[in-house]
């Protein structure tokens, strides 16, 4: 990912605010600013948030002041007992994949930005869909535009929070290196927010945390 060197005369809160995606209280770390969109849809597939979750993850790639981790590996537990391997990493020169992966008991599911399709245990394909053109993220504006102009709005607070705090308590584990519920997590009295925070304020980056140092709270 980028970044941006200090400038001469730039505050703390000026280049942090500039390399917002190397400090967890701007970006909430890799698994919340970016891989929470896979979090989401493992959400909905499965009917609801995880119940638990442990990990580890940490940072070898990152600029000396980034305070987030560049790699994770999570196990989430759902309420009906399945286990969601997650893993996200962002490491220059290594090879990228963004995708899904549903295992069932009639076959498995993979799904991604481009296509998804579902293929059965003997590996024949049932089920593709493919639509060439259509940039999901352009999607995602011209639905929302679309429900707006027709007065039917698209309502999904509790999917967004629960997702969020599905990535939230994912860099919990990874943090600290231990079991953490949705709970716990919903019950955090965590604060990342810095205290009296101002163009000027003196923000020294907290570093790499290092599991089993990092207090759950």
């Amino acid at each position: 990912i980028w970044y941006r060197p200090r400038e001469a005369g730039m505050t703390d809160a000026m280049y942090q605010m500039r390399n917002w995606y190397h400090f967890t209280w701007l970006c909430g770390d890799q698994i919340v600013e970016q891989a929470v969109h896979n979090l989401d849809a493992i959400n909905w597939i499965m009917g609801g948030p995880p119940v638990k979750c442990f990990g580890h993850g940490g940072q070898m790639t990152r600029p000396s002041d980034s305070e987030i981790y560049d790699h994770m590996s999570l196990d989430y537990e759902y309420a009906n007992g399945a286990i969601v391997s997650f893993k996200c990493r962002q490491i220059p020169n290594s090879q990228v994949r963004v995708i899904n992966t549903i295992v069932g008991t009639e076959g498995t599911a993979y799904v991604n930005p481009a296509n998804s399709e579902i293929v059965n245990r003997a590996g024949e394909r049932i089920f593709r869909v493919a639509q060439p053109g259509n940039n999901p993220y352009v999607r995602e504006h011209a639905d929302l535009l679309a429900s707006i102009r027709s007065g039917e709005p698209i309502v999904e607070i509790e999917q967004t929070a629960d997702s969020s705090l599905t990535a939230v308590m994912g860099r919990m584990a990874a943090y600290s290196g231990k079991e953490v519920t949705f709970e716990f997590a919903q019950n955090s009295k965590e604060d990342l927010y810095p205290k009296n925070f101002g163009p000027g304020a003196d923000l020294p980056s907290k570093g790499v945390v290092i599991p089993g140092q990092y207090e759950l709270i």
